[in-house]
C-alpha cells in the first residue's frame, strides 16, 4: 500500500489528526520497504520507531490499532500512566528523555523555517491551577 492508500483507509475510521495519520502511513511504508531490501543491505537502513505523545482522547491508540490491523501485525497497548505519580503535571521521564536526547541533534542537523519555527511558544502545562490537563487525585483505596 502507498502512504496515500494507508491514509485513506485510516480516514474511514479516524476523524482529524491528518498529520499523525500521514506520519504513521509513511513510517509503515518505509518499514515495509526495508523488509523488501536484500538481506545484505538491510543492516545499512536504520529502522525508525514511532512515539505518540499527546493528551487523552486525541486518537493515539485508535491510530495505532488501525495501523496494526492494516499491517496484519499484533497490537500491544502499554499504559505509561502507571509509571507516573497521580496528579503529576510535569514531564514524565519517558517524554523528557525522548525529547531531550533527540531535540538538540535534530535542530543542528536541519534548521527549520516557516510556520513551525515561527509558532508562538505554548505556556507550561502547570502555568495555571485551572489547567484542563491536570487529573484530580485518586481516592485512597478502601481498606479491609
Amino acid at each position: 500500500m502507498t502512504p496515500q492508500e494507508i491514509v485513506s483507509e485510516l480516514d474511514r475510521h479516524i476523524v482529524g489528526q491528518q498529520d499523525a495519520k500521514r506520519a504513521v502511513a509513511i513510517a509503515l511504508r518505509n518499514r515495509w520497504r526495508r523488509q523488501q531490501v536484500d538481506d545484505r543491505l538491510r543492516p545499512e537502513i536504520t529502522p525508525k520507531n514511532i512515539l505518540m505523545i499527546g493528551p487523552t482522547g486525541v486518537g493515539k491508540t485508535e491510530i495505532a490499532r488501525r495501523l496494526a490491523k492494516l499491517a496484519d501485525a499484533p497490537f500491544i497497548k502499554v499504559e505509561a500512566t502507571k509509571f507516573t505519580e497521580v496528579g503529576y503535571v510535569a514531564r514524565t521521564s519517558i517524554r523528557s528523555s525522548a525529547t531531550s536526547s533527540t531535540w538538540p541533534s535534530s535542530r543542528r542537523a536541519r534548521p527549520r523555517s516557516g510556520p513551525i519555527a515561527s509558532a508562538p511558544r505554548m505556556p507550561p502545562r502547570n502555568a495555571s491551577s485551572t489547567c484542563c490537563c491536570r487529573r484530580p487525585p485518586m481516592p485512597a483505596p478502601a481498606s479491609g
